[in-house]
């Protein structure tokens, strides 16, 4: 498993459409963080991605989201989002088992 040095909380929506638009590969329609965006407006939320860099030196980025009606974290978008994961996808897993590790 990778070592994480640190993980910060973005909660800040203007943060995390950055983190979003800096990480994502924008290849389904699902990546789009305008229609992620419509989507978790669609009911009370609020951001809750995980930035974490890791020993190597690498940034990897999960992007939740609280779900206040649902009372859990979810993926930024809500749960009927396809594709979601760890940003950048992480071929080997080995980043993404360590990010998953650290969520709520």
């Amino acid at each position: 498993m990778e070592a994480i040095e640190e993980v910060v909380v973005v909660d800040s929506l203007s943060e995390a459409s950055e983190l979003w638009k800096q990480y994502c590969r924008d290849e389904l329609l699902y990546d789009s963080w305008g229609i992620r965006l419509r989507f978790s407006e669609s009911e009370v939320t609020r951001p809750h991605f995980l930035k974490a860099r890791f020993t190597d030196g690498t940034i990897g980025v999960l992007p939740l989201q609280w779900n206040e009606s649902r009372s859990r974290y979810e993926f930024f978008g809500g749960v009927y989002m396809e594709g979601s994961s760890v940003l950048p996808h992480d071929k080997k897993k080995k980043k993404k088992r360590a990010l998953y590790d650290r969520t709520p």
